[in-house]
């Protein structure tokens, strides 16, 4: 026979909390030179609601926009032609180095 089950005895399961994204202000810089790679996180980030992308293809490009601009987060490939992501970081790093700056970087 089965037994009626009451509310009071059986906890209800917890609730998750919602998924947090980034605010649809943040300023986000992408240096990547493979363009497969340019589409699908920036894709992502869209789908986040994040819509002030900027996308170069080396760090030198990255670097000159970080002299005149301020970015929120910066994805930064490691191997790039031109300057590659370690001596990109480093460049961007120099003038202020107790700013804090958030990197994403990506070695395969």
């Amino acid at each position: 026979t089965l037994k009626p089950v009451s509310s009071e005895s059986t906890p209800l399961p917890e609730k998750k909390s919602p998924v947090k994204c980034p605010p649809k202000s943040t300023k986000v810089l992408y240096a990547e030179d493979n363009l497969v790679n340019q589409k699908v996180l920036e894709r992502v980030l869209k789908r986040l609601g994040v819509s002030d992308i900027t996308i170069v293809d080396n760090g030198l490009k990255a670097v000159q926009l970080c002299e005149t601009n301020k970015y929120d987060c910066i994805f930064m490939d490691m191997q790039m032609p031109v300057m590659d992501g370690l001596e990109a970081c480093e460049r961007i790093m120099a003038p202020d180095p107790k700013e804090k700056k958030g990197f994403v970087t990506a070695h395969a």
